[in-house]
């Protein structure tokens, strides 16, 4: 019965779809940051704009399946690239290599979109994406989904010879998108420093954030039956991000172990302290479960995956860690401490320390001592998070929660003005305007 009601949204939103003045294709390539971000955007052309969607899923490609609960939440047409989940990854990139792109091409040919919307253009397909939208005279926006790091020094020397050689982009904003869509003021540094030009970046700020931002309710009904009780101190741990390379499986092991014995040793002085490890979706959920049960973790902490919305975990805990996640701009966000823990000998991938935003942790006893000096020193909290708001200004821009309503002038902007015209709001009037001011720096 569930599987028809969907195939009738599906159905339904597909002829909508096909039968609008004005229609955009989104790309999505990962459920937990592309998904979440243009969730928003998708609903707030279609409430404000009466402009139309179609979601392509290319996470199969990726290796992780794609999230249908929350695509038939939006009711809106969506299709796949890749109707199998892969598991190796050089068969991922030649998945995308072959299969994506005769899909691609067909997709925009029958479905002639208005705008295409990818979430990064630095790899196939997306950029293939980006390739046949431009000789088709189809706009493209690349809105940036995850926080930048200095991703060509994390990828294998090997994958990243075969990359070169395959003429695939090492680094975002080099696939040739009409506009690039960008949080704040460092992400526009990193595009500019890889040659994207100054009027094509504009500065708009995270859709998926304007929730925080806005004060909408945070809650989880599943929390109360997953999380631990609300009277415990829990530390949360971002997930490792082991399998696209961003750390080795032995790195996310001294990671846990670190975090195991801090636990552990905390409740000495801080009683009542419990772990929770949420994984992201592409992590290995039972390779982390047995590691951390070969190692007695089983009882001093919980690992989840999907049970529980981040944002309701986060609003539970009273720290956070993290390796590189995004996961730690939300935290901020939610004015909880957070703690960079970098054991590897490489660079931070993630400006957190430098920036003013969080605490580092190079080993695992200086781990558990700032653990403990925010779980214990209201003081020593309060010098923490003195230079948290104008870090995460930096990352995000103008902390206004109105980044969805930007993200959508922005894409309506750049379609036919025979199109705008015909738009039913009248915001879409003055979107040359808007286009305008956009273009101004901050």
């Amino acid at each position: 019965m569930r599987s028809e009601l969907i195939n009738r949204r599906e159905t339904s939103a597909l002829r909508a779809f096909l039968n609008a003045d004005a229609r955009v294709l989104f790309f999505a390539f990962n459920n937990d940051t592309q998904l979440k971000t243009f969730v928003p955007v998708i609903r707030h052309l279609k409430q404000e704009y009466s402009v139309d969607s179609l979601v392509v899923s290319g996470c199969e490609l990726k290796g992780i399946a794609t999230d249908f609960d929350r695509l038939a939440s939006l009711g809106v047409a969506h299709e796949l690239l890749e109707p199998k989940v892969r598991s190796r990854r050089w068969s991922q990139l030649l998945s995308s290599a072959t299969v994506g792109r005769q899909r691609i091409m067909s997709l925009l040919d029958e479905y002639s979109p208005s705008a295409v919307v990818v979430g990064h253009d630095h790899a196939v397909p997306n950029n293939y994406i980006v390739q046949q939208a431009r000789r088709r005279g189809i706009p493209s926006v690349l809105l940036q989904d995850g926080v930048m790091r200095n991703e060509p020094g994390t990828i294998p020397r090997t994958e990243r010879l075969i990359k070169s050689l395959a003429g695939i982009p090492l680094r975002y904003g080099q696939g040739g998108c009409t506009r690039v869509a960008v949080w704040g003021s460092k992400a526009r540094e990193y595009f500019l420093a890889v040659g994207v030009s100054p009027e094509n970046v504009r500065i708009v700020g995270c859709p998926r954030f304007d929730r925080v931002l806005t004060g909408e309710e945070l809650s989880d009904p599943r929390a109360s039956s997953v999380l631990p009780p609300v009277n415990r101190r829990i530390v949360y741990l971002a997930g490792g991000e082991v399998k696209f390379g961003i750390m080795t499986a032995g790195e996310h092991n001294t990671i846990l172990l670190a975090m195991l014995r801090a636990q552990r040793e905390l409740n000495a002085v801080c009683t009542n302290t419990d772990l929770v490890i949420k994984l992201h979706r592409d992590d290995d959920l039972a390779g982390t479960r047995d590691f951390l049960r070969s190692n007695g973790g089983e009882d001093s902490c919980t690992v989840m995956q999907s049970e529980v919305d981040l944002y309701a975990l986060l609003s539970t805990c009273d720290v956070a860690v993290t390796f590189s996640s995004t996961a730690g701009l939300e935290a901020l966000l939610l004015n909880k401490p957070l703690i960079l823990f970098n054991p590897t000998t490489r660079p931070d991938l993630v400006d957190y320390v430098q920036g003013g935003g969080a605490l580092g942790a190079r080993t695992a006893d200086e781990l558990k001592s700032r653990l403990c000096d925010i779980l214990t020193n209201r003081e020593f909290l309060s010098v923490v998070s003195r230079e948290k708001n104008d870090y995460l200004t930096s990352q995000l821009g103008v902390l206004d929660g109105c980044a969805t309503s930007r993200v959508a002038n922005l894409v309506v902007s750049l379609m036919p003005s025979e199109l705008q015209s015909r738009l039913s709001t009248p915001a879409s009037h003055h979107s040359v305007e808007f286009d305008a001011l956009l273009t101004k720096e901050t």
